[in-house]
């Protein structure tokens, strides 16, 4: 954005070249995944540009203040328009939705703010953990979940586990599970005033956990 360049543009977006997008995340390494990301912001940009005047603050103010709201809510429409957030899997003929990122998208705006009243949330405490890597690994440590012999062994020895596999469904939805099981027993030892939601939880959790020396596991997938 310093530079000029307009990011934030969904008529940009729809059109960036793969060499822009590799200049734009330059590093040391090209970045990973980058034609991946590349086609997430061609299929997201064309519905900023043609349907909220290329802006994303126009799409959540189109949005009742809710994430879930009768297929009406932020995180409801989020994952229809745009189905880069549409983070489900196929698990013994059930669909999971574990919407990691389309969460934490939103609860990044909301924590910024929110605490100006520049952004209401009305259903916040149905927000989940953020399932990806990291909190698995703290709840692995602190012994509130605990893996097979097999899966141990495949995370320490740094083997993939695939996406949508049963292990790595197992492995967020546990995640999800644990973590509103943590919250509620927080909350039983804190004053009504004082209760908290599960986005706190994860926050603890992966701060100092994302440091951490332990392995985790290891998925190829663009939505962690």
């Amino acid at each position: 954005m310093d530079n000029g360049i307009p990011i934030l543009d969904g008529s940009f977006l729809a059109k960036i070249t793969r060499q822009q997008l590799n200049e734009i995340f330059s590093g040391n390494i090209e970045m990973p995944m980058l034609d991946e990301k590349l086609a997430v912001l061609h299929q997201v940009g064309p519905v900023l540009a043609e349907k909220y005047k290329g802006r994303f603050s126009n799409f959540i103010h189109s949005c009742p203040p809710r994430l879930y709201d009768n297929g009406k809510g932020i995180i409801d429409r989020l994952v229809v328009e745009f189905p880069r957030f549409n983070d489900v899997s196929q698990y013994d003929g059930h669909e999971i939705k574990l919407y990691k990122l389309p969460q934490l998208g939103i609860w990044f705006v909301y924590s910024s703010l929110h605490p100006a009243g520049k952004f209401q949330l009305d259903d916040i405490g149905a927000m989940t953990a953020f399932a990806d890597y990291i909190v698995p690994v703290a709840l692995r440590l602190l012994g509130i979940t605990s893996y097979s012999p097999a899966l141990e062994h495949a995370i320490n020895s740094y083997q993939m586990i695939p996406r949508d596999s049963t292990q790595e469904v197992e492995i967020r939805a546990h995640c999800i599970y644990a973590t509103a099981l943590l919250r509620e027993e927080v909350n039983k030892i804190r004053p009504a005033d004082k209760q908290i939601i599960i986005p706190q939880i994860d926050a603890r959790l992966w701060m100092p956990y994302h440091t951490t020396f332990w392995p985790h596991h290891l998925t190829k997938t663009i939505m962690y």
